[in-house]
Formats: C-alpha cells, structure tokens, sequence
C-alpha cells in the first residue's frame, strides 16, 4: 500500500469516527446544573448552540429514564441551533422528591419552574423578560408532561408528544378513577411492568 491510499484511508476513518461521534456535537458547549424545581432540586443540563441568543427546547424523558435518555436527541438540536435543557424528573436520577405521575402541583410546576429559570439565562431568545421562546417534547411520561405543561403554562410555544396517555390513573386503575362512567378492570400486567421500571437504574 503506497502513502497515497494510506492517507486515504486515515482521511476516510476520520471522517466516520466524526460522524458517528455526532461532529461538531461534543464541542458545542454543555452545562450540568441543579435547578430549585416546586419543593425538590433537579437535576438538569443544559446544551447551547454554537449562535445564542436561540430559542429553546425542554425535553422531558419516559417513565423509568432520566435526563441522560435525552441526550441524544439534545445534541441534534443543538446542533440545529436552538438551546436544550434536560432534566430528571422528580424520583428519577438524581433528582430529589418522590413520583406524583405528572401531578400539576408536583411533575408540571417543576417544568415551569425550569421555565422561570431558563428566562433568566441570556443565550435564550426572550418575547418577554419572564417568557422565553420555548417548546416541550417528549415521549409517554415526558409526552404527558408537555400536555399538560402546554395546558396550564402560557408561555409554552410548541408542544410536541410523541406517544403519550390522557390519564394514566384512567388507563392502569380503571376501577378507581372518578368520575367514569363506565368502570374497568385493573390492568395488574401494566401497571407492575410501568412500576417496575423504577428499579432500574442506569
């Protein structure tokens, strides 16, 4: 093999450790904080884009994640030029605070309260001193999250909820669920394997 094909292949190998190590991603920077969310510290970071100030983006996690699920698809929009944060809902990661499945005084006024402090942070776009260009996404846990964050926060632009229940105490525990008109089943299967999940940890 002469030098030509040798330089070759090291451009070529270059390149594909670049792209799949997600390019110019790991440059970009990223800040891991604590935020004072509704009675409990959460664990969250922070990804900026490489032009700020930028709109920004929450993302919030399934049942049984943290705020490292979403890392990935932070680092994508990141790169696409908008601020992310992430967090570890209360009872997941390293988060303080015990599950309430999405309770608007517990899980949505967390959400709210990252909201109040990422209006503080200059690298995101304001429409107003206390109202940040923000968007919520998030699947099934985190799905039901930006509902109801979108439902009973203003200030939430965009909603995206890629899989997602409009009541889980309606949906695993039937039986129990006030009012409803028709009572069910509980669905045991479900719920253990949803509860479950909890006890594992990453």
């Amino acid at each position: 093999i002469n030098k030509y094909w040798i330089a070759l292949i090291v451009i070529a190998t270059f390149l594909i450790l670049t792209i799949f190590s997600g390019g110019a991603n790991s440059k970009l920077p990223v800040k891991q904080i604590r935020i004072l969310g509704a009675g409990v510290n959460l664990d969250a970071t922070i990804y900026y884009p490489k032009e700020t100030p930028a709109p920004l983006i929450l993302i919030a996690h399934g049942f049984g994640g943290d705020k490292n699920s979403e890392s990935q698809n932070a680092k994508l929009f990141q790169d696409r030029g908008y601020v992310v944060t992430t967090w570890s809902a209360r009872g997941f990661g390293n988060s303080t605070g015990q599950i309430n499945m999405n309770a608007r005084d517990k899980e949505v006024a967390d959400a709210s309260k990252i909201i109040d402090f990422m209006a503080k942070d200059p690298k995101v776009i304001k429409d107003n001193s206390l109202d940040p260009k923000v968007g919520v996404m998030g699947s099934s846990y985190g799905g039901a999250l930006a509902l109801l964050l979108g439902e009973s926060d203003k200030r939430v632009d965009a909603i995206v909820s890629d899989i997602t229940w409009a009541d889980l105490k309606q949906s695993l525990f039937p039986q129990n669920a006030k009012p409803a008109p028709i009572s069910g089943p509980f669905k045991k299967v479900w719920a253990g394997t949803f509860f479950s999940l909890t006890s594992i940890r990453n």
